[in-house]
C-alpha cells in the first residue's frame, strides 16, 4: 500500500522524484534484512 503511494506521488511531483523511489528501495531493503533475521534467530534458539 504504502509502496503504491509512494511511486504514485513521485509520478505526481517534480521536485525529487528520483530520491524518494531510491527512499522507498531502501526501506523495503530494511524490511527484507528484519524478515531474514527474524527467521534466523527462530531456526536457532
Amino acid at each position: 500500500l504504502n509502496k503504491t503511494k509512494g511511486y504514485a506521488d513521485v509520478l505526481g511531483s517534480a521536485k525529487r522524484p528520483a530520491k524518494f523511489v531510491f527512499d522507498m528501495e531502501d526501506i523495503n531493503e530494511e524490511n527484507r534484512k528484519a524478515k531474514l533475521k527474524k527467521k534466523g534467530a527462530k531456526e536457532k534458539p
